[in-house]
């Protein structure tokens, strides 16, 4: 079958409208930009093009997966995150943009302290979005904690492939290239390999998300996408947030107390998540930001 990519582009919106995918024009550009390895400028600069046989052999299977709520990311193993593109399969969580405002707060926070040799962990790493972010903007060891080995290695390919990368730019300022050895990987449950460091900044992005609304977005057109995504990253729970209790017991075990905990939330959480730090922590400092959507986010606890 000979197609235009116009044609085929047509042709691939409308199957992924019929599914109530929400963005069928914009996906199916960019798969097709994938496809062809052009951009989606190209697509519309060249849309008298005849694909080739097995270029719409491709690109219609990729449809069709799409058409499941396959998410894109995976079917490109790509996804931007601050700037940087990050590899991502069905073995990490897909970056989010509201994530970002995370590695904001933490760069921020970094502004304060004054030590020259600072450390900072990232707990519950996935593809070391977070951390290889961080780690790209300041002079900082980083240790990137996950309890997944798979995640892992794909976080280190990711800093590999970084590393090697020419300076990237965020906000039109270049960054610098990303040393190896400022990242440690390290296997293990929260805090665990973590015990006897002294830290600065810890940071964590943990499963967050209700058993409830699990059930429910499952069955939602728009996000049947999620279940495609590792389950032990996204399940917090009853309440969304047994796994944040264990790491909030965890810090106040722990021989050194860093002066900043950052984590992601759910804007409903703000209330109960204030609640048990505060009993865990008394003395600490709570702030709390939104993202673009005003809705909470990040909570940074100082101590």
């Amino acid at each position: 079958m000979s197609l235009s990519i116009n044609a085929a582009l047509t042709l691939a919106a409308q199957k992924l409208a019929a599914a109530r995918i929400t963005s069928p024009h914009l996906d199916a550009d960019v798969l097709l930009s994938f496809v062809l390895k052009k951009s989606k400028e190209f697509l519309y600069s060249h849309s008298e093009q005849i694909l080739k046989r097995a270029q719409y052999s491709k690109y219609k299977k990729l449809i069709n997966q799409r058409a499941r709520y396959f998410p894109v990311a995976y079917l490109t193993n790509h996804k931007e995150f601050f700037g940087l593109d990050f590899y991502v399969d069905k073995n990490v969580l897909i970056p989010r943009p509201e994530t970002e405002l995370l590695v904001e707060r933490a760069l921020r926070a970094m502004e304060t302290i004054k030590n020259k040799n600072a450390t900072i962990a990232d707990i519950g790493t996935g593809s070391g979005c977070v951390a290889i972010s961080i780690a790209k903007n300041i002079n900082a060891r980083v240790f990137a904690v996950d309890i997944s080995s798979t995640a892992l290695k794909i976080a280190r390919k990711n800093a590999r492939a970084i590393c090697t990368d020419a300076a990237a730019a965020v906000g039109g300022v270049n960054m610098p290239r990303l040393s190896r050895k400022k990242i440690k990987f390290l296997h293990g449950n929260l805090l665990e390999p973590l015990k006897n460091k002294k830290l600065d900044i810890i940071i964590a992005n943990l499963p967050y998300w209700y058993d409830n609304d699990m059930k429910n977005l499952l069955k939602s057109s728009w996000s049947k996408s999620i279940k495609y995504e590792p389950q032990i990253a996204i399940k917090g729970g009853k309440t969304g947030l047994s796994i944040y209790r264990k790491f909030f017991q965890q810090i106040s075990q722990l021989k050194y107390r860093p002066k900043y905990i950052l984590t992601e939330i759910d804007h409903r959480q703000t209330k109960s998540i204030s609640a048990f730090i505060k009993k865990i922590l008394p003395n600490s400092k709570i702030q709390v930001f939104q993202d673009l959507n005003k809705k909470d986010r990040v909570i940074v606890v100082t101590i």
